[in-house]
């Protein structure tokens, strides 16, 4: 109602100017033989034009999404894609750097149907759904390509019953890089790395891996990391190494070791009831704008060369002898874990994918 009161308003007004022009302009009018039919048609029209405004994105849509992240960005591009893609019958609000929480409570928030979909590690979600500790046994491969082509497999058929059953769909996952180790000073044989206190996001297999290593972790939200750090209450982090792309983290962590002991895993997961309700035309077409918006993502990790990384860190050190084998040490009180959490039976069923997938 107030939208057509103010394009009455200024239909009126343009009229009286009309008038006025009209009025003090009869003169020149008679001279040059033109009457003000010209100029009346051209209020007319831009009048009209005014009425007809472009109606917003979401004015169109059919189906109403919201997509969270803790990652850094806006989701407008993808947003966006969604948009194009979908002809305009799809309208995403998108939620990224965290402004609607962590990666454990997006994922419960989804869980819950209160976000429709989350991108975020599948670390985050193994005290949800155990199984996905799996993927978090340490140097199952060497490179973040290989876990990514793995992903591809049968893996997704492997998981996706419990997901389902965590009231949730995987839509896709991918591997960008493998996480490494930064601290303060640069570890090089085993008693070393009983002096980290290293930060670890809320995974309990990674926390049994560092604590079989010999070091003590820490359960600190990550945006607290820079303040943790700076106060001393840790000395290291296991994260990709972007985590630490920013001058003041610099200041306090000079090394870097390329560990490259667990994968980190982006996935795409989608309320179960929210996916069961779309026709299927329109999860494929999410399950495909999502897979081709992340491709770009996989295999990164062979982008970051020592030589790259050395402008970042003060010591880049590659485990070997000692140091390695103390790193490998750690792998089998996760296993052991593992099995005593879900069974011999998954946990063997999960490495005869591996082997022949």
């Amino acid at each position: 109602m107030g939208k057509k009161w103010v394009l009455a308003a200024k239909a009126v007004s343009v009229v009286v100017i009309c008038l006025s022009l009209l009025w003090s302009g009869l003169a020149l009018a008679a001279e040059d033989g033109q009457g003000s039919g010209e100029s009346g048609e051209e209020t007319e029209e831009s009048s009209e034009a005014e009425e007809k405004e472009e109606p917003e994105a979401w004015q169109q849509a059919e189906i109403f999404l919201s997509i969270a992240s803790a990652a850094p960005g806006s989701g407008e591009a993808l947003r966006e894609e969604i948009r194009r893609a979908s002809g305009g019958r799809i309208f995403c609000n998108t939620y990224w750097d965290g402004s609607m929480g962590n990666d454990s409570e997006l994922t419960a928030a989804v869980r819950e149907g209160t976000i429709s979909i989350v991108s975020c590690a599948t670390s985050s979600q193994s005290r949800l759904i155990p199984e996905l500790g799996l993927l978090d046994i340490p140097y199952l491969f060497a490179s973040s390509g290989e876990y990514d082509e793995k992903l591809k497999g049968s893996l997704v058929d492997f998981f996706q019953p419990y997901y389902n059953s965590a009231g949730l769909q995987l839509i896709t996952w991918y591997c960008p890089d493998l996480r490494k180790l930064t601290c303060s000073f640069p570890p090089e044989t085993a008693e070393d790395l009983k002096k980290l206190r290293i930060r670890l996001m809320d995974n309990q297999y990674h926390e049994i891996y560092w604590k079989a290593v010999g070091a003590e972790t820490f359960n600190i939200p990550i945006g607290n990391l820079f303040y943790s750090l700076q106060q001393g209450l840790v000395n290291a982090q296991e994260s990709p190494p972007y985590t630490g792309r920013t001058p003041e983290f610099y200041e306090l962590q000079n090394t870097i070791v390329m560990t490259f002991h667990v994968p980190y895993i982006g996935s795409v997961v989608m309320n179960k009831e929210a996916y069961d309700s779309l026709a299927p035309e329109d999860r494929e077409l999410l399950e495909k704008v999502f897979r081709d918006y992340y491709a770009g993502n996989t295999g990164s990790q062979s982008m970051l060369t020592e030589d790259t990384l050395k402008n970042y860190y003060e010591n880049v050190i590659i485990p070997e002898g000692e140091l390695r084998e103390a790193l490998l040490a750690g792998v089998p009180a996760v296993e052991e874990a593992l099995r005593q959490d879900l069974g011999d039976e998954i946990v063997d069923a999960f490495y005869e994918i591996l082997k022949t997938d």
